[in-house]
């Protein structure tokens, strides 16, 4: 679920959801830290990860219907595998995320190369208003 808050708030991640990951002894993966006087464009945002194929049942059958419906499967920065969809939009100018099939991206002013967007990123929302948007 997507927690969305006022950019001037910041972007402060929890404790509480690292420590279920290092209690079952996996290592936590921190999301890269972009300066924010640096601007990000489209070419600088990194495609996830591809997952290792799946042993789990269910997860296979959700890769599948996933990959069956043009997306991709990958890891998230939590260490969880998710669906993922690459935006034909990517890279096009915008200045509110209602002109873009995923995020307008706040800091390049263009579309997101892919959705959905995992880890805090500063996004404009529907009405082009500067938010930072968490999605774990």
């Amino acid at each position: 679920m997507a927690k969305t808050t006022p950019a001037t708030a910041g972007a402060a991640t929890g404790a509480k959801e690292a420590a279920p990951a290092e209690a079952a002894g996996q290592p936590h993966e921190a999301a890269p830290q972009v300066p924010a006087a640096q601007e990000v464009t489209p070419q600088e945002v990194a495609m996830p990860e591809a997952a290792p194929v799946e042993t789990n049942p269910f997860t296979a059958e959700a890769r599948l219907t996933c990959e069956k419906a043009g997306g991709s499967w990958a890891k998230t920065g939590s260490g969880f595998s998710s669906c993922v969809w690459s935006t034909k939009d990517s890279g096009k100018r915008c200045t509110a995320s209602s002109q873009c099939k995923g995020q307008c991206l706040a800091r390049s002013g263009t579309c997101a190369p892919f959705t959905p967007l995992f880890g805090c990123n500063e996004i404009l929302d529907d009405s082009g208003r500067r938010m930072t948007e968490c999605l774990q």
